[in-house]
């Protein structure tokens, strides 16, 4: 979670970054109308946008790991417990009903603690 955490603020860090780059060539390239930093700028552009891209394909890696991670801990968890319910129980309740909340909830739960968390942070 902490790579994770970090990835998306540096993400984020990206982000306002190119505000500052479209500022800079209004400023000195298209104001003072010369060219004599145009390489240096776009390297310099490039090398964020690269830095960016490998950032996010990071983040979402980490998020799509975890997401599948806290799935499996609850499902194992769940049907851990479910082991340990006595036979009374299953009569009373629909054994697929019961297996498709389990498999159902644990998803959104899933999908809620990674990708939210990752929205939180950017």
């Amino acid at each position: 979670m902490a790579v994770m955490i970090i990835t998306g603020f540096l993400c984020s860090a990206c982000d306002s970054v190119y505000p500052l780059f479209n500022r800079y060539a209004l400023d000195h390239f298209i104001a003072e109308n010369t060219l004599d930093t145009l390489g240096l700028f776009i390297a310099l552009y490039a090398a964020v946008l690269i830095f960016q891209k490998m950032n996010d394909f990071t983040s979402a890696l980490i998020c799509g790991r975890l997401e599948v991670t806290v799935n499996r801990d609850l499902r194992n968890a769940s049907f851990g417990h479910f082991r340990k319910l006595s036979l009374s129980y299953f009569n009373k309740n629909s054994v697929g009903a019961v297996h498709s909340r389990v498999m159902s909830d644990t998803s959104k739960i899933g999908e809620t603690v990674s990708w939210k968390l990752m929205e939180i942070v950017w």
